[in-house]
């Protein structure tokens, strides 16, 4: 064995005899080992309580971060249709007609739904004759028709948008209520005259 070995086990060793002299002297005084337990198990409590409030200040600050980093997506995603906008703007008035604006603006819609279709947006647009849903409709009119059922999408009037399962915007929709026939419409009229 080396003398650097020899002298960190005879190192150990007298650790170790301190070690139990303590734990003797704590056996033969109850009240000295209580006030030891008890001051170990408030240094474990403190090392704790610190550790959580890290956990807790790491926990916000990636929040924060992801947050950040989410919305950046977003905008760098739309960055580049703000470019084509410039381009429309730079055109001539004089020299473009309007279907050639109106076709500039679909194809920069196109290329906004496809952005945020990147970042799981999806257009929720009723079908006429869909049946109303209050979770992901908002009815604006009811409107008494025939040609649909009552209780049904009559109209569109804006799309709405989801995400997941999450609704960013209600569809918009007219929604068909029950056409009076004309017996209920005899029937409305003499209780009003009696």
């Amino acid at each position: 064995m080396s003398p650097k070995e020899r002298k960190i086990e005879v190192e150990d060793q007298e650790l170790e005899a301190v070690g139990h002299e303590e734990h003797d002297q704590l056996d033969d005084d109850p009240v000295a080992r209580l006030q030891a337990e008890r001051d170990e198990f408030h240094d474990k409590y403190q090392r704790a309580l610190a550790d959580f409030q890290n956990f807790r200040r790491r926990a916000s600050q990636n929040e924060i971060e992801a947050r950040r980093g989410g919305g950046a997506d977003v905008l760098q995603s739309v960055l580049s249709i703000v470019d084509y906008f410039d381009l429309a703007l730079k055109q001539d008035p004089e020299s473009v007609n309007a279907n050639t604006i109106l076709q500039g603006v679909e194809m920069i819609k196109g290329e906004l739904l496809r952005a945020v279709a990147q970042h799981g947006v999806e257009t929720n647009t009723p079908a006429v004759g869909d049946l109303f849903d209050p979770l992901t409709h908002e009815a604006v009119e009811q409107v008494e028709t025939e040609d649909v059922e009552p209780g049904c999408v009559a109209r569109v009037v804006q799309p709405g948008y989801v995400m997941g399962d999450r609704v960013l915007r209600a569809a918009k929709v007219v929604v068909a209520g029950a056409a009076e026939s004309q017996e209920d419409a005899g029937t409305g009229d003499a209780s009003t005259e009696g």
